[in-house]
Order: structure tokens, then C-alpha cells, then sequence
């Protein structure tokens, strides 16, 4: 019987994608961001978004995410490549290697929400939308954008930049702007009703203002 399983399973195996059978890495650091993504992998998706991106740039995994940059990076390109060519289970293989890096990613849950979707597995598309949607709301609750006193608090540039585009505009231009003991990124954008305005970040938490 054990050797008939064994047939069975070395049969099958080439019928399942590395898309499918990659597993996210887990961090191992001893510290609150590793916790909450295997809390995540065990299927509890309700958690504590804002601090649990205020953990991943506490954990020794945002440094980690600095120094491979170039590979993080490298995978979005792949994503971009496999929507342009409808290679789902690659946007799904890049997405999961993204959240290897970062699991806070907000462009990673999106695509790969999306390209569950697609694939017509409800299971890991609810998962990702909910990620994805309680990592974005953490971020507009803790604002209103509206001024440099009030801006959304990001961890990193790279939510400015997501939040921009799920709130239907386009990115102008940017620049550094202080009120006190506070520092922003002042974005300039065109919104989806084509009005241009501005948009604050508050980026105090990785670029203090200098004195």
C-alpha cells in the first residue's frame, strides 16, 4: 500500500505548479513581525495591521528588505511581465518570493489577490484581499493627508506610492517637507477626477527632521 501512495504521489507531483506548492518563509527573528506572519500562514487574518507594520520596521526583516532591494524590485518586474502575458502562476511565484522580503507588502497581496482570482482559488484570494485590505486601511486611518500635521504615517516610501495609485491618481512629482518635530513627503498628485492636490505623508518614523 505504501509503495502504491508513493507512485501515486511521484504521479501527481509534476501535475501541481512550484506556483502552487511554494510555501512564504516564514522569518525566524525572535520578534513581534515574525509572530504575525505566521499567525497570518495559520489562517488568521485578523490582526492588528498598524502594528504589525510598525513591527516589520522594528525587525531585523526591514533591514533584510534594504539590502535585497535589487531582488525585490527584480520580482515586481516579473509580476508586471506575467500580467502582461496572463502567466498567472508566475505572478503568483513572484508574489509569494515578494512577501519572502516583505510580508507588509502591499503590491505583493495585490497582485496576488487578484491572481487568484483569475485562477479560481477563493481560498487564497479572500486571504490576500483581506491582507491587503487591512494593511490599506491601517494607513488611512492614521490620517487624513490632507497636511503635513495630519499626513498618513508610512513605514516606507513604498506605501506612498501604493496608496496613490488605489486612490485613482496620479503621481506628480514630490518633495520633503517639516512642520515641527514632524517630517512628510509632500506628494503632488492629479486625482481621478483630474484636480491637482496634494497628498502628506508622514515619514517621521525613517526620516526624522534634522535639527
Amino acid at each position: 500500500m505504501m509503495k502504491f501512495l508513493i507512485i501515486v504521489a511521484l504521479i501527481l507531483a509534476p501535475l501541481f505548479s512550484e506556483a502552487q506548492t511554494k510555501e512564504v518563509i516564514i522569518p525566524k527573528h525572535n520578534d513581534l513581525y515574525s509572530v504575525f506572519v505566521e499567525t497570518i500562514e495559520r489562517g488568521d487574518t485578523g490582526i492588528n495591521y498598524g502594528e504589525f507594520r510598525n513591527a516589520f520596521q522594528q525587525s531585523k526583516q526591514y533591514k533584510i528588505k534594504q539590502e535585497k532591494r535589487s531582488q525585490y524590485d527584480s520580482l515586481k518586474k516579473v509580476v508586471i511581465k506575467g500580467i502582461s502575458t496572463e502567466d498567472y502562476d508566475a505572478i503568483i511565484l513572484a508574489g509569494k518570493s515578494m512577501l519572502d522580503i516583505d510580508y507588509t507588502s502591499l503590491f505583493a497581496h495585490k497582485y496576488l489577490f487578484q491572481a487568484y482570482r483569475i485562477n479560481g482559488d477563493k481560498r487564497n484570494e479572500k486571504k490576500h484581499e483581506a491582507i491587503q485590505l487591512g494593511l490599506l486601511q491601517s494607513i488611512l486611518k492614521s490620517g487624513d493627508g490632507r497636511t503635513c500635521e495630519t499626513g498618513w504615517k508610512v513605514v516606507q516610501v513604498e506605501e506612498e506610492y501604493f496608496l496613490i495609485y488605489a486612490l485613482g491618481s496620479q503621481f506628480i512629482k514630490q518633495k520633503t517637507v517639516t512642520a515641527g518635530t514632524i517630517s512628510c513627503d509632500e506628494m503632488r498628485i492629479t486625482d481621478k477626477y483630474n484636480k491637482e492636490e496634494s497628498y502628506f505623508f508622514n515619514i517621521s518614523s525613517f526620516y526624522p527632521p534634522k535639527n
